[in-house]
């Protein structure tokens, strides 16, 4: 009775998950293959696996046909999206599965000096700066640009804040704040282009 339930339940499986029942094929080796394309809750599948919901993997999945370790995923390019769109190939910039361990590891920022006396997050962001203690912080694309040696306690956050700065103790907050500053010292902007100059 029960290999009889068994036999059922694998019966009703090939005809959920094969569309086309006819294509399956004897390979002589006691294992039977399908040509067609297999669908899981599937009318029509698009591809040779069709899958329609979540899909749990107990152990590894390679795309190499290769043996991997569980919870591995073996590939050469992960995309997102719709396509073959917002692809990467390089792994390296996952940092081996570790993440970022400093400022200066992530590839839009990076630390004044070893001790983190400085810290910039955002494309070109400090980029004058020479690793030595300025003691600023500059959050946004170009923000204390041209920040280096000398020009120390300085606050810019938002696109090009302080970006020609070459100055000390100055605040700016907003886009392109105090923008133009390079002598005044001690000066406080907060909003869109206040102080632009």
């Amino acid at each position: 009775m029960m290999q009889r339930k068994a036999l059922i339940y694998i019966l009703l499986l090939l005809v959920t998950f094969c569309p086309n029942r006819s294509s399956a094929t004897d390979s002589g080796s006691g294992f039977d293959y399908f040509t067609g394309n297999v669908g899981i809750k599937r009318i029509s599948p698009l591809s040779i696996l069709d899958v329609n919901g979540s899909v749990f993997i107990s152990s590894g999945l390679s795309l190499y046909r290769t043996t991997v370790s569980t919870g591995t995923i073996e590939a050469t390019k992960f995309c997102t999206g719709d396509g073959e769109t917002n692809c990467i190939t390089d792994f390296s910039i996952l940092g081996g599965g570790n993440g970022a361990n400093f400022i200066d590891e992530l590839g839009d920022a990076k630390a004044g000096t070893t001790d983190g006396a400085s810290i910039y997050l955002g494309t070109k962001a400090g980029n004058g700066e020479d690793a030595s203690a300025t003691y600023s912080v500059g959050i946004g694309y170009k923000a204390l640009f041209d920040n280096s040696t000398g020009d120390t306690n300085n606050v810019a956050v938002g696109y090009e804040a302080l970006m020609n700065n070459d100055a000390d103790n100055n605040t700016a907050i907003g886009f392109q704040t105090a923008y133009s500053n390079t002598s005044a010292t001690n000066i406080t902007a907060a909003g869109y282009q206040a102080l632009y100059l």
